[in-house]
């Protein structure tokens, strides 16, 4: 089944004028599996596999807003410590969300709202942020 929001077609779309080499997919912020879950760009980010697979096993979360601020697990930072490609995995990661360069392609909070919810044993290790 070909989806309508976020998919191989619509990633070069939002990112427009970037140059991704085919290696940036598109990830669901409120997975397409859950109930309801809808299937929409502002549902969804850009990223390379490495920052998708960490987003999917909930060791990256990420502030709902305004700033979408990135924060990493504490395993993988104290895992920086004794190995250089996580240290470069956090080193190539920005501290926040670019912004979308379409305004209807921006993620929207409530589907970060619904994905913490939805994954809350996850990510108990948030905490206060």
């Amino acid at each position: 089944r070909k989806r309508r929001g976020l998919n191989t077609e619509t990633v070069p779309t939002i990112l427009k004028n970037t140059v991704d080499f085919g290696l940036v997919v598109g990830a669901h912020i409120f997975p397409a599996s859950a109930p309801s879950a809808p299937d929409h760009t502002w549902n969804g980010l850009c990223l390379c596999q490495n920052h998708h697979a960490a987003f999917d096993r909930h060791i990256i979360w990420v502030k709902p807003a305004p700033e979408h601020e990135i924060v990493f697990h504490p395993k993988i930072l104290e895992d920086a410590a004794k190995n250089l490609a996580t240290k470069k995995f956090i080193e190539s990661t920005s501290s926040k969300l670019s912004p979308a360069c379409d305004l209807r392609d921006k993620p929207q909070p409530e589907m970060f709202e619904k994905r913490y919810q939805y994954y809350s044993e996850e990510y108990e290790w948030v905490g206060a942020h």
